[in-house]
């Protein structure tokens, strides 16, 4: 393979933006445009995703985890400066207090949970970042942008976490005993992520790419990839689910990033009306005024 010249470095996240919304990447990527808001969704999984990012960088220094209310201050702390830093916009019947009981009970869980889990861990790396050069499958050649981002945490375990989720009558076994490495992205959903979040989750064949490319992890045969999932209830549940990412699935990841980064640069930028306006910041006024 030949080297080009490397130009702009893409995230997975600014990649989802465009495929979810076109105008919505333009005000937030291209015109860097605040919102007045953040929606309390958003809030809730940052802080929680500070929280385990904090205890687990005293676990890989120390040996030891956070305590229960080391971890839970750690995301008061956290829901404290991120409403000082913007306005949070809460569904009906929610408060500020709400939300911070909610993210104090859904980790002392975690904790609990992922003490009992994950006890097979050898060696992890905790937020580690990349920026790997973008590969055009088509070409098979290296294309002219980098891919950038930060994988929540990579595990070298004996066994798979045993909270592994799998459907009734699915056998445990397809991802334990042939895996040494464990990619991991830390996820806040309310529901049970679908047949096609798992079996497509093109985020975790991104990752799993460019831990290789960075030398994270030694090949792709030997890693797996897993959403490690708090789920947003009154008792909160913690699974852990495979995302079986093969080759051919990151062949196809890669060419959906470069056909996207082709889009983004004709600049190409249309509204998407769809279940994601609920949520979006730009919807009640930006998206109004700008197309």
């Amino acid at each position: 393979m030949t080297t080009k010249t490397k130009t702009k470095a893409y995230s997975f996240s600014e990649i989802s933006c465009y495929q979810q919304c076109s105008l919505k990447h333009k005000l937030r990527y291209i015109e860097k445009i605040e919102s007045e808001y953040v929606d309390q969704a958003l809030v809730l999984g940052s802080c929680c995703h500070v929280a385990i990012e904090t205890c687990l960088k005293k676990y890989q220094l120390t040996d030891k985890l956070m305590n229960i209310i080391e971890l839970q201050q750690t995301f008061t702390d956290s829901l404290k400066y991120q409403a000082k830093e913007k306005k949070i916009e809460y569904k009906p019947g929610w408060s500020y207090d709400k939300l911070n009981r909610m993210g104090m009970n859904m980790l002392s869980f975690w904790l609990r949970s992922f003490k009992r889990n994950y006890g097979a861990i050898i060696r992890m790396e905790i937020e580690k970042s990349f920026n790997v050069p973008l590969i055009d499958p088509e070409a098979n050649d290296y294309s002219c942008h980098n891919v950038k981002g930060t994988i929540d945490a990579i595990f070298r375990m004996e066994t798979a976490p045993r909270n592994y989720y799998s459907e009734p009558g699915e056998s445990e076994d397809r991802f334990i005993c042939q895996h040494k490495y464990v990619i991991i992205d830390w996820k806040t959903y309310l529901n049970t992520p679908n047949a096609v979040t798992l079996e497509r989750c093109l985020q975790n064949a991104i990752y799993k790419f460019c831990a290789n490319q960075a030398g994270y992890i030694p090949d792709l045969n030997s890693t797996a990839c897993y959403l490690g999932v708090l789920h947003k209830k009154t008792t909160p549940v913690f699974r852990t689910y495979p995302t079986p990412v093969t080759n051919d699935l990151i062949r196809q990841a890669l060419k959906i990033f470069n056909d996207t980064i082709l889009l983004i640069e004709l600049g190409i930028a249309i509204p998407n009306f769809s279940m994601y306006c609920a949520n979006c910041e730009y919807y009640d006024n930006l998206c109004q005024t700008s197309y």
